[in-house]
């Protein structure tokens, strides 16, 4: 006896995604810094399209985009306190 097993797997999609450490969630927004210039860093509002275990398919982001993974508190606390347009690294 024999069976023909049919599999729909729905179409595959590229999604973009990132480390679950890059986020940083505020007020019910999801936020990663982006490195704009050497020691320059932009906030960039994203929108994760599912929870995984250590990457987020998001969007919001393009491919080669460098995200900050580590200290961004340090950089969020800096951006409260400036303009609120760009950070400035101290290079670290």
């Amino acid at each position: 006896m024999s069976v023909d097993v049919f599999i729909d797997r729905g179409e595959r999609t590229r999604r973009l995604t990132v480390p679950k450490s890059a986020i940083i969630r505020r007020d019910d927004k999801s936020f990663v810094f982006l490195r704009v210039a050497p020691d320059r860093y932009a906030l960039a509002e994203v929108r994760p399209t599912a929870d995984a275990m250590d990457a987020v398919p998001i969007e919001g982001l393009r491919a080669g985009d460098e995200l900050v993974v580590q200290g961004h508190d340090r950089l969020w606390m800096i951006l409260e306190q400036g303009d609120g347009a760009t950070v400035a690294g101290d290079g670290q």
